[in-house]
């Protein structure tokens, strides 16, 4: 029993590490869909994969570090840092990277039209 509670903080650890990593992975979908002009089947279709992968990784990570015991915090631990992370990249990182796309999006588009005049 007491093998069991020396653990746990670096379950802990581990898992709010893998809710992170997780987070990501939503958060490369949400990038891709940027770029693919918000196609609505090709969305679906990446959310499934994701939601898959994620799922996979969380079960696969608490069978090596926790012998495949799910307990109560193992799962609270997860999804906190996993809405941690989606927290902060919507409100903070995709606008921050919306922004510097726009921008150098205009830029460049300001080069080819000052090329367009002089020829």
């Amino acid at each position: 029993m007491l093998y069991e509670s020396l653990s746990q903080p670096i379950i802990c650890l581990i898992l709010s590490c893998v809710g992170l990593f997780s987070g990501i992975i939503f958060d490369l979908k949400n990038i891709l869909m940027y770029f693919l002009k918000k196609n609505k089947i090709l969305n679906q279709i990446l959310l499934f994969f994701a939601i898959i992968f994620v799922f996979f990784i969380y079960f696969f990570v608490n069978l090596k570090i926790n012998y495949g015991e799910i307990r109560f915090f193992t799962i609270f631990i997860f999804f906190l840092a996993f809405s941690i992370e989606r927290f902060v990249s919507q409100k903070f990182l995709a606008n921050l990277i919306i922004k510097w796309y726009n921008t150098a999006k205009g830029k460049r588009d300001a080069r080819r039209k000052k090329m367009v005049e002089k020829v």
